[in-house]
C-alpha cells in the first residue's frame, strides 16, 4: 500500500469484496475525481494501492488525491459497464479520459403536439410524442435543410407557444417578408398550416414526388399565362427540394451503414473524427475532442469514447470501425446491441476500402488535432503575455503562478448591500473561491464603506486562517492583486485596509465609462492606464471587470428574489407570497410600508383596508 495511507482505507480496502461493480475514487473534499469498473472490485482496486505497481503517472497522481472511496456492486460486469457510463456522465470525474462535450448527430424535431407545429435542430433525442428526423452525420447539411424549409413554407419560427384564438404579442420581421402566417395573432386557419406540415414532413422523409409534380404544373401554369416572376419563384423552390432530396439522409440501419472512427493522440488530449457512411456514401463527419488523456493508451481511448458516444445517442450503426481492439469490448458491443435491440459490431479493419477509409479518418483526426493544439498553444500564449503585462503595470516581481481576486458592490438604492469577491489563478477562472458578502457594518448607499467592509473582512479571515494554521482554509492563499470596481477612491480606500494588515498586495481600480463598460486602470500612485493601451491584457482585464459585475448582480439578485418569498410579512394572516411580493414591488423595504399610510398600501393590488391595518399593527409592534 501507499505510504500515508490512511488505517481507514486500509480497513475498506480488507472488506473489498470478489464481486464485480463500480468503484468511486474521491479526494478529500468529498469530491469524485475517477470512477471505474471491474470484473472483481477487491483485485482492481487493490492495484491503484499497491507497491512498485508499473502506473502510468497520470495514475500515480491520482491515487495520490484519493482520500476515500465507495463502490456498488452488480450482478454482472454489462450491469458494471452501464452504471459506469452513467457515473461517468453525470459526475464527469477529472481522471477520467473525457469528451470535451455531450454533442451527438444533429436531428430534425417537428413539434407535431403543438397546435402550429415547428422545425428546428436537436441533438436530443426525446421519446416525447414529436416527429424526429434524422440523425444526420452532417450538422451543417441539417442546419441548411431547415433553413430551406422555412425559406419554402411560412411557418412559425418563434419560441411563443401559439393557440388559435390566442394573440401573442406583435407580429415580428418574418411576417413582413413572407416567411411567417403571423400565427401569433391567432387567426391562422389551421387547415392551411397542417397542409405545410404534411408537406413538410413528406419532404423529410424523402417522399418528395407528389409536390414536385404539383409545383411544376403551377410553374408551366404560369409561364403559359407569362407570369413569369410567380414561374422564377416557384421554380427555385423546386431546386431547393430536389437539392435537399439529393442530400437526404438515410437513418435506417442497414449493412451499408457503418461508423468510422479515426483516432489521434496528443500528450494530454486525443482528437476522435467519425465518419458516417450511409447508403455506402460518406455522409457526413465530425470532430470530438477528448481530455484527461495522458497514457498514449489508444485502446482505453477508443474504449472510453464509444461508451461515452453511443450510450449518449438514440441512433447506433450496425457497425463501427476502429483501429484497434480494446478491453471490454465484447462486452461494449452487447450494451450497444441491447440499446439498439439488432446486433452492433465493433471491428478493425484487415484489408481492403473499409481499412482506407479508416485511414482517411485517422489522417484527419490528426491534422484536426495539430490545428486545435496550435490553437491551444497559441491561447496559452497569449493568456500568459496578458498577465504579465498586468503584474508590470501592477510592479510585481516574482515568477510562478498568480492569484487575481475582484470586489464589487450591489444593492438598491442602498437597501440589501452585497459585496462579492471573484478569484482568477492567473487568466484561468477560479469559481470555488468566488465569495459572497452581506453588508453588515454600513447603511445606506455607500460603496466605499461597503468595498472596506468585504476587504476587510476577507482578509481578517485569511490572518486567522493563517494563525491557526487552518487546513480546511477558505481565504487562504492571498491574492497577489486585488481588482476594485471604481477610480482612485475606492483604490486608496483598500490599499489602506490592505497596509492595516501588512500584507504585500497590489491594488488596482477598474473605472467604468457611463456605460458601465471597462474604460481604464487605476493605480494608487493615481496613474491611471486606458484599457486601449494594454497589448495582451485588453481581454483578460474586460473578463475580470464583466465577471464580477455579473457575479454581485446576479447574487443580489436572488438575495431579493428569495426575500420575497421569505419576508416575516408572510407570517401576517392573509397575506401570503402573492401579496407580498406585491408589497416589496410597490414600496421598497420593510421600513417604506411601516411608515406607509393606509390609503397608500391599499393601492397595492389585493390589498384591502382590513389588510392594510394588520400590516400596519404587525409593523408597529415587530
Amino acid at each position: 500500500m501507499r505510504e500515508n495511507f490512511s488505517e481507514n482505507l486500509n480497513k475498506k480496502i480488507k472488506l473489498l469484496p470478489q464481486n464485480s461493480g463500480v468503484y468511486i475514487m474521491k479526494d478529500e473534499n468529498g469530491t469524485i475525481i475517477y470512477v471505474g469498473k471491474a470484473k472483481v472490485l477487491k483485485n482492481r482496486v487493490t492495484q491503484y494501492f499497491r507497491k512498485n505497481s508499473n502506473h502510468t503517472p497520470k495514475v500515480l497522481k491520482m491515487v495520490e488525491n484519493i482520500a476515500d472511496f465507495e463502490y456498488i456492486i452488480t450482478s454482472n460486469e454489462m450491469e458494471a459497464l452501464i452504471l459506469e457510463c452513467n457515473l461517468i456522465k453525470k459526475y464527469r470525474p477529472y481522471y477520467n479520459i473525457l469528451m470535451r462535450d455531450d454533442k451527438t448527430y444533429p436531428y430534425i424535431k417537428l413539434t407535431t403536439k403543438d397546435e402550429y407545429p415547428k422545425l428546428f435542430i436537436t441533438r436530443k433525442y426525446v421519446n416525447d410524442g414529436n416527429k424526429y428526423f434524422g440523425p444526420y452525420a452532417n450538422a451543417t447539411y441539417a442546419k441548411k435543410t431547415v433553413s430551406t424549409i422555412n425559406e419554402l413554407y411560412p411557418i412559425a419560427m418563434c419560441k411563443k407557444e401559439l393557440k388559435y384564438g390566442v394573440k401573442k404579442g406583435n407580429v415580428c420581421l418574418n411576417y413582413h417578408i413572407g416567411q411567417c402566417l403571423g400565427v401569433c395573432q391567432g387567426n391562422v386557419n389551421k387547415d392551411l398550416y397542417n397542409s405545410y406540415i404534411k408537406e413538410i414532413t413528406d419532404i423529410l422523409n424523402g417522399k418528395t414526388g407528389k409536390i414536385i409534380s404539383s409545383l411544376e404544373s403551377k410553374m408551366n401554369a404560369y409561364s403559359e399565362n407569362l407570369d413569369f416572376e410567380n414561374a422564377g419563384k416557384v421554380r427555385d423552390k423546386i431546386f431547393a427540394i430536389k437539392g435537399l432530396k439529393s442530400e437526404q439522409n438515410v437513418s435506417n440501419a442497414t449493412a451499408d451503414n457503418m461508423d468510422i472512427l479515426g483516432l489521434a493522440m496528443g500528450e494530454d488530449m486525443a482528437c476522435v473524427q467519425v465518419y458516417a457512411l450511409r447508403d455506402k456514401k460518406i455522409v457526413g463527419r465530425e470532430n470530438y475532442i477528448l481530455k484527461g488523456q495522458n497514457e498514449k493508451d489508444a485502446g482505453e481511448v477508443l474504449s472510453a469514447f464509444v461508451k461515452q458516444f453511443y450510450t449518449n445517442t438514440p441512433f447506433i450503426p450496425p457497425l463501427i470501425l476502429v483501429e484497434r481492439e480494446f478491453d471490454d469490448v465484447e462486452n461494449i458491443q452487447n450494451l450497444l446491441s441491447e440499446l439498439k435491440t439488432t446486433k452492433v459490431q465493433i471491428k478493425v479493419p484487415i484489408r481492403g476500402e473499409k481499412k482506407k477509409l479508416l485511414k482517411l479518418a485517422t489522417d484527419n483526426a490528426k491534422l484536426n488535432l495539430e490545428n486545435i493544439v496550435g490553437k491551444e498553444k497559441q491561447r496559452i500564449l497569449m493568456e500568459k503575455k496578458a498577465v504579465e503585462e498586468i503584474n508590470d503595470y501592477a510592479g510585481i516581481i516574482k515568477e510562478g503562478n498568480f492569484r487575481y481576486e475582484a470586489y464589487d458592490i450591489s444593492n438598491t438604492s442602498g437597501v440589501d448591500s452585497v459585496g462579492v469577491m471573484v478569484v482568477f489563478d492567473g487568466a484561468k477562472r477560479n469559481n470555488k473561491a468566488y465569495r459572497k458578502f452581506r453588508i453588515k457594518s454600513v447603511e445606506g448607499p455607500n460603496d466605499y464603506g461597503s468595498m472596506v467592509e468585504v476587504v476587510f473582512r476577507r482578509l481578517n479571515r485569511a490572518r486567522k486562517e493563517m494563525e491557526e494554521q487552518d487546513e480546511n482554509a477558505r481565504f487562504l492563499p492571498l491574492p497577489d492583486i486585488i481588482f476594485v470596481d471604481g477610480g482612485i477612491g475606492h483604490v486608496n480606500a483598500i490599499k489602506n485596509v490592505v497596509d492595516t494588515f501588512g500584507f504585500n498586495i497590489k491594488v488596482l481600480g477598474l473605472g467604468k465609462n457611463n456605460k458601465h463598460k471597462l474604460k481604464e486602470v487605476v493605480k494608487d500612485n493615481e496613474e491611471v492606464r486606458n484599457i486601449k493601451d494594454f497589448e495582451y491584457a485588453k481581454k483578460l482585464l474586460n473578463d475580470i471587470s464583466e465577471e464580477v459585475h455579473r457575479y454581485a448582480i446576479d447574487y443580489h439578485k436572488n438575495l431579493r428574489s428569495k426575500s420575497f418569498l421569505k419576508t416575516t410579512l408572510e407570517e401576517i394572516e392573509g397575506i401570503g407570497k402573492v401579496k407580498c411580493r406585491n408589497l416589496l414591488t410597490h414600496f421598497k423595504n420593510l421600513e417604506e410600508i411601516k411608515n406607509a399610510s393606509l390609503a397608500e398600501i391599499m393601492k397595492v393590488d389585493g390589498m384591502n383596508e382590513a389588510l392594510a391595518k394588520k400590516v400596519k399593527d404587525y409593523l408597529k409592534n415587530d
